[in-house]
């Protein structure tokens, strides 16, 4: 609504954690912004000339795809990742992060888990989603969701794709149920490597789409 008032906008529940996060990141960039650069952002009139900034290491987009990969009931579920993905973050620490987990969960409950619908990978992307299995399972535990984002791009542009988007929809739909997902090497980072290879296992074998 700031970058362009006077245009039509689409407002959808899907539209909720891409605005989420791009509140979170105008947010960030307030404590160091040059005054001109602080008027021009929306959070500070969001926040009424607060130039405050909450500490968000996981973006909702990831919580709420973690949320549904876990069929989350609690936000004890999701905290379980979030500080093993991030040490040293709790819920006490991190209290608008706690909220957003609390949100995330809500929000596959209520609009998330109602339409996932997983389809089964054919023989072809079998063998680049076992290919990728294994390029993840070979990564050092402390690999970065950027280190293994680099190595989903590789397995596609191997792999022939022509348009990466179709690899991505392949492992969102498969994986996660969606049509839309997040950067696969953040969420596999925060997922954790050995439920990371189980959910590979789990497509490989055809379990998510007999549900």
């Amino acid at each position: 609504m700031y970058g362009q008032p006077k245009r039509a906008k689409r407002l959808y529940f899907d539209s909720i954690p891409k605005a989420v996060d791009e509140y979170f990141a105008h947010q960030r960039k307030l404590p160091d912004a040059e005054p001109k650069e602080i008027l021009e952002n929306p959070a500070w009139h969001i926040q009424k000339g607060n130039t405050d900034s909450q500490d968000m290491p996981v973006s909702f987009s990831l919580l709420l795809n973690l949320a549904a990969v876990c069929q989350a009931e609690t936000s004890d579920v999701i905290w379980g990742y979030v500080s093993d993905y991030v040490p040293g973050v709790t819920a006490a620490s991190h209290p608008i992060l706690d909220d957003m987990v609390q949100y995330a969960v809500n929000y596959y409950q209520d609009l998330v888990r109602p339409t996932l619908r997983y389809r089964a990978a054919s023989d072809d992307e079998k063998q680049i989603i076992a290919g990728l299995r294994d390029v993840i399972a070979s990564q050092p535990l402390e690999a970065s969701g950027e280190e293994l984002q680099s190595c989903v791009y590789a397995a596609g542009k191997q792999a022939g794709y022509e348009n990466l988007r179709d690899w991505f929809a392949c492992l969102y739909e498969t994986m996660l149920g969606q049509t839309q997902g997040p950067r696969m090497g953040g969420f596999f980072r925060l997922y954790g490597r050995d439920k990371t290879l189980a959910l590979f296992d789990d497509v490989l074998n055809d379990r998510l789409a007999s549900q």
